[in-house]
């Protein structure tokens, strides 16, 4: 029973991994369903870790279920694209106003530890790493602010971007814009000039923005 039970959580992970990593490289395009029959044989299983992996793509946005649909890898619009982060870069530079009388040395020392893990993945060009961190980076300020609401609903946008996450974060050049970005965010809070902090983080994310639209508006 045991032994059956790790078999299954096993080939689970196989499946949401596989999955995972075919959706933000690409290999699975937004608008593209997941048949559970095809996905069965791919991985010579039974519909049980099939479906079990699917509920955990469904709950980090990689992909929308539909009753009558099935499973299927959201496509954004331009206008939604925009939309996200348009309310990202005003919820984001909130935070950091948030967390003015907060924030403690340790808060700010891993900030600076996440910053360095960032720097090493790009120069590695480890995108998957990278987007982890940048996970992380961006949360923190919420999490430091105490506002559950306010990390529940960054969380959301940032991950309902998802699909389209590992396609523009590997677009040469962009790692080392945000990375700069991110810096210029840091010596900020360093200064303890949370105003100045607040700004870079709101023109960081619509920099993003400007440069993601680009992207996807000529595909």
């Amino acid at each position: 029973m045991i032994a059956k039970k790790k078999t299954r959580k096993k080939m689970r992970e196989i499946v949401y991994d596989n999955l995972k990593e075919d959706i933000m490289s690409g290999r699975i395009n937004p608008g593209e369903r997941l048949f559970e029959y095809d996905l069965c044989k791919r991985f010579k299983s039974s519909r049980t870790p099939i479906r079990e992996a699917i509920r955990q793509l469904q709950s980090e946005k990689f992909v929308r279920v539909n009753s009558n649909r099935g499973a299927i890898v959201p496509k954004l619009s331009i206008s939604e694209i925009k939309e996200i982060f348009d309310i990202r870069a005003v919820l984001e530079s909130y935070a950091i106003k948030e967390i003015e009388g907060k924030i403690k040395k340790n808060d700010l020392n891993n900030i600076v530890d996440i910053q360095k893990k960032l720097k090493r993945n790009g120069v590695r060009n480890d995108y998957s790493s990278y987007i982890e961190n940048n996970l992380t980076f961006h949360l923190t300020f919420a999490k430091i602010s105490g506002n559950e609401t306010l990390f529940d609903i960054i969380k959301n946008l940032i991950m309902r971007f998802n699909p389209y996450t590992y396609i523009i974060t590997a677009i040469p050049g962009n790692l080392d814009v945000w990375i700069d970005e991110h810096q210029q965010i840091i010596n900020a809070l360093t200064e303890n000039n949370f105003k100045e902090a607040s700004y870079k983080m709101e023109r960081h994310i619509k920099n993003a923005k400007v440069l993601t639209v680009d992207f996807f508006g000529k595909r």
